[in-house]
Parts: C-alpha cells; structure tokens; sequence
C-alpha cells in the first residue's frame, strides 16, 4: 500500500489572468498492489496514453498524442486496475469521471474503458486501447468513444513507435470524429547524445476542427549532462490544414529532474 500527493501550478487559462498561477492537486492517489495485481483509486494517474508516453520518452519537449491534442487527461478523478497475466500479456481497466483534475464533478457522466498490452519479446509492445464517455443525465448530445491502437520496437541503440487513434462524438457532440497518426524515433549516439523525430497529424470528420489540424514534425538532439539533468536543442514545424504558410521555430529546452 502506498500513496502520492502532487501538486501543479499553472496558468487558469482564463481571459485577463494572463499573469496569474494557479496551484492545484494534479495527483491524490492510492496505490495497492498484490503480486502481479495492482489498483489505483482517488485523483489517478490515468492509463490511456501511459505505454505511449513512456515510449516516447521526451515529456518534457512535447506531451504524447492523445495528452496534447487532448483525446484525454493525464490524470482524473475515479479507479483503475491492472493485472499482468503473463511475462506477454497485461490487462488494465479504469473508471473516472472523464473531465480530468482542473474540472472534478460538473455532471454525472463516466468514463470507462480498458486495454491491454502484448510484449511477444522484450523489444516489441503492441497496446490497444478502448473506452466510453456517456451523456450526463439531462443533456443531449452523444456518448464519446476513444479507440487507440499502439505498436512499437525498442533495441538497445534505436526505438520506433506508431499510433493511431480516433475520438468518435467529441466532446459528446454528435458527428464531430477526430483521427489522428503520431510516429516517432530515436537513435542512441556515443557521449550520452541522442538524436529524436517525431510526426504527428491531426484531422477531424468534415473539417470540422480545421482550424486546430494539421502536421507536427519535430527533430532534436538531447544530450544528458548526468541522469538529473537534459539538454534539447530542437526543430518544429506546424502545417495548418486550413493552408497557408507552415511555421518553423527553433527551441532549446532543459529538463532538471530532482
């Protein structure tokens, strides 16, 4: 039995707080695990994205797909549960209330789903992922429905992974599909360096969403000055899908870990 309190601050994202920070409770979780069984209960760590994002591996530059062009939370209020059946295969489900950590009961609807992991070898994992948003008592719409599907190859020098997803009825709204692609790579160099790219793109059912989709490309280098600290000069490019010109920018990011 273990627990885990964490606290975030950031921006409210509210008109005229644009010099405001917000602190509020990101995690309030209980941990119980039995052998190859595990539960989580209170304000969760979610599991939807949580195979991808490790894979990925670079947080800190970029959330993984289904994180940054929100198909879900990284954390909500509810429980969810684990079980590896075997060295190959691993079960997960979870029930949360489906309107994150910032939102914590506007309505009566859940979320629910699960998924489960296949590791055929130590350096394949395929994950596929399902889950259901229902309508709140009262109100119209449709209920929202997730599919993501996850496959991706790590040796010791080089990593490659693929997803896809869909996000049918966003935001519980009748018709309105969102789909997207999200590839990504790295290759260990000597000296701690790794060089990474990445390729997302999003799109939406009748354009719907066109002012939001588009493709994402990125490419960087990291070098670990020590396991603490990460250094990350790197390229991004955004092509709108409603056309016009893409937007280039060069950044530099530094992770600290402590």
């Amino acid at each position: 039995m273990s627990g885990r309190v964490r606290f975030d601050i950031g921006n409210p994202n509210v008109a005229g707080s644009d010099l405001e920070m917000v602190a509020y409770v990101k995690n309030a979780e209980i941990k119980w695990q039995q052998g190859d069984f595990t539960l989580n209960a209170g304000m969760i760590g979610t599991i939807q994205f949580a195979v991808q994002e490790k894979f990925w591996g670079y947080r800190y530059l970029l959330k993984s797909f289904q994180n940054e062009y929100k198909f879900g939370s990284s954390a909500d209020l509810g429980v969810s549960a684990a079980y590896k059946i075997s060295d190959i295969l691993t079960i997960d489900a979870t029930a949360i209330n489906g309107e994150g950590y910032k939102k914590v009961n506007k309505d009566d609807a859940l979320r629910y789903g699960g998924g489960v992991l296949i590791t055929p070898a130590k350096w394949i994992s395929l994950r596929a992922y399902y889950d259901r948003n229902d309508v709140a008592t009262g109100a119209t719409g449709a209920a929202q429905e997730n599919v993501g599907l996850f496959a991706g190859i790590s040796q010791q020098n080089f990593s490659i992974g693929a997803e896809y997803m869909t996000l049918y009825n966003a935001k519980r709204v009748q018709g309105k599909h969102q789909y997207g692609y999200s590839v990504y790579s790295t290759v260990k160099l000597p000296n701690q360096f790794q060089v990474y790219g990445r390729w997302d793109y999003l799109f939406s059912s009748n354009e719907y969403n066109s002012a939001n989709d588009g493709q994402l490309g990125i490419l960087g280098v990291q070098y670990s000055v020590n396991k603490y600290v990460q250094l990350s000069p790197n390229f991004r490019i955004w092509q709108p899908a409603e056309g016009g010109a893409a937007k280039l920018c060069g950044l530099v990011n530094l992770h600290v870990n402590f």
